[in-house]
């Protein structure tokens, strides 16, 4: 079929190599932006019996970080990797495998990863490289693009083996590629863009590659990057369409609109108006298992910034619309995951927060702010666990006062061979600047030694005119499996404390939070006991006084 164009003017295609490869996407749990090629966000697993509760999490010590995106490969190994440079290979036990670090200096990542079925490890950086690193966290190869182009998109990868990306020009935003290239590293072909892309192309059943551009534009091109198809959107794309089960092509623009295309000739099937005045967005639309579109934008308008959860009909009706006052802390990149089971997954701010597909909210589990800051969209692992990478933040000498460090946390049902719930006992009630003994005991029944970790549950620094700093979770041990231990701790202040203490045996295995009350009172003084029995007696000095 001849390309359609809808009276655009067509630029050239560069074909400059062409050769073919077996190698598709790693058939795994997350591979892969929004999961897929299609950029659904919703896999295959399903997450019916997770309660939502910690598991393991894994300290990466790396405190330089403000955007990083996971992946997670066949043998549930989870890869994480950071804006500044760096990748963890992650045990799904929480130990470490290999880093890969060997960017070029100051090198900045914007680009989620993608894998392929032999393991190896697709990803652009800011600075225009593009990077295959081997399953054994080794460089591959490395493009350098003769251009001055910059990769802001995550790849994608074809069945054939073939890996596409977008670019934006350095010097202009009137320039951008879509980028095809063989696992060998070599160029397949480029396609030039109408302008520069934030868009992360998506790929259909039938291979066709869909991306958008910074004009409005939104591309189908064939997987020998020719022009399928180009239609003019009415506003420009920052974020990337997706696929539906049916062919459907979904994008949302800056002008407010969600649109429903045809994928064979790029028709608009309809146009939902976004109910909200100046919202925009910056990620693209997930899909649910019955073909809802989920997607969150941010209200700007009067400087009052407004977040909202939006769910359209596959016939473009609204099925509902929720503005998030307290379950989401407002973040512009928020990505909504859905499991097999339908339910839908936000994390973004201190919290994660589950929804049914009706809109009603299941779970929403709130950290403790501003201890701890999502940083990642949440991933599903095959056995239904929930993956989130997240910033804590502990406490710091002069300004500015804390440090935050990145750590991936894991939540699912406790395992069968974790460390069993720990007793504490002690004082309930005791004053300030008093030293108290609690006794701490847990068993593991495989007979693991275990360490412990304790938070008092007092703030440990004040920022001058900002919020308290949770104090951190302390370590100690490993002690022999049932050993008590003893440990001592003092408040500064009256107030009510809650002490919480978790066990994690040598296999990275952690059970159930224990939580025990502390109330500390202010001290009553002797004297003051004294006037209160003769209240004549404090009337007669207070006269003379």
């Amino acid at each position: 079929m001849a390309p359609i164009t809808f009276g655009i003017n067509v630029k050239t295609t560069i074909v400059i190599e062409s050769t073919t490869s077996d190698d598709g996407p790693m058939d795994s749990a997350w591979s892969m932006y929004c999961h897929d090629t299609k950029h659904t966000s919703q896999s295959q697993y399903s997450t019916a019996n997770n309660p939502i509760k910690d598991r393991w999490w894994f300290n990466t010590n790396n405190t330089r970080v403000d955007a990083c995106y996971i992946n997670i490969v066949k043998d549930e190994t989870i890869y994480l990797t950071c804006n500044n440079g760096i990748i963890y290979a992650i045990s799904n036990n929480g130990f470490l495998k290999w880093t890969f670090t060997d960017f070029d200096e100051n090198e900045e990542i914007r680009s989620h990863p993608a894998v392929d079925e032999n393991g190896v490890i697709y990803l652009g950086t800011f600075t225009g490289n593009f990077y295959a690193i081997y399953p054994n966290g080794t460089l591959k190869w490395k493009y350098t693009s003769p251009q001055d182009e910059r990769i802001y998109t995550s790849p994608v990868i074809g069945d054939d083996g073939t890996v596409y990306f977008s670019t934006f020009g350095v010097t202009s935003i009137y320039f951008g590629n879509i980028y095809a290239f063989n696992n060998d590293g070599t160029v397949k072909w480029k396609y030039e863009l109408d302008s520069c892309s934030y868009s992360s192309p998506a790929i259909s059943d039938d291979g066709i590659i869909y991306c958008g551009d910074h004009s409005g534009h939104l591309h189908a091109v064939h997987p020998n990057g020719t022009l399928y198809w180009k239609v003019p959107l009415q506003g420009w794309m920052s974020n990337s369409p997706s696929v539906a089960d049916d062919g459907t092509i979904y994008a949302l623009t800056y002008d407010s609109y969600l649109y429903a295309l045809d994928s064979y000739n790029g028709n608009i099937k309809w146009k939902y108006t976004i109910p909200i005045s100046d919202d925009i967005f910056l990620e693209n639309p997930s899909l649910g298992p019955e073909g809802t579109i989920y997607f969150f934008g941010i209200d700007w308008s009067y400087n009052i910034a407004k977040q909202y959860f939006h769910a359209v009909n596959p016939d473009g009706t609204e099925k509902w619309t929720k503005h998030l006052e307290n379950s989401i802390m407002l973040q512009s990149y928020i990505e909504p995951v859905i499991s097999a089971d339908g339910t839908i997954y936000v994390a973004g701010g201190n919290c994660l927060t589950t929804f049914h597909p009706n809109g009603a909210e299941k779970i929403c589990k709130i950290f403790e702010t501003p201890f701890f800051r999502v940083l990642t969209y949440p991933a599903i692992g095959k056995d239904g666990t929930i993956y989130l990478g997240m910033l804590h933040y502990t406490e710091k000498e002069g300004p500015p006062y804390f440090i935050d460090t990145l750590f991936l946390h894991t939540y699912k049902s406790k395992d069968a061979d974790s460390p069993n719930t720990p007793e504490i006992k002690g004082p309930a009630n005791g004053n300030p600047d008093k030293n108290y003994n609690y006794t701490i005991v847990a068993t593991d029944p495989n007979g693991d030694d275990i360490y412990y970790y304790v938070c008092w549950g007092e703030p440990t620094h004040q920022i001058p005119m900002g919020p308290w700093i949770p104090s951190k979770f302390q370590e100690f041990g490993p002690y022999s499996s049932g050993e008590e231990i003893t440990l001592n701790h003092s408040w500064h202040w009256d107030d009510e404390f809650i002490i919480k203490v978790v066990a994690k045996d040598t296999n990275n295995l952690v059970g159930e939070w224990a939580e025990f009350c502390v109330n500390i009172k202010p001290r009553t003084r002797a004297w003051l006991r004294f006037f209160d029995m003769f209240p004549i007696l404090q009337r007669i000095i207070s006269y003379i006084l």
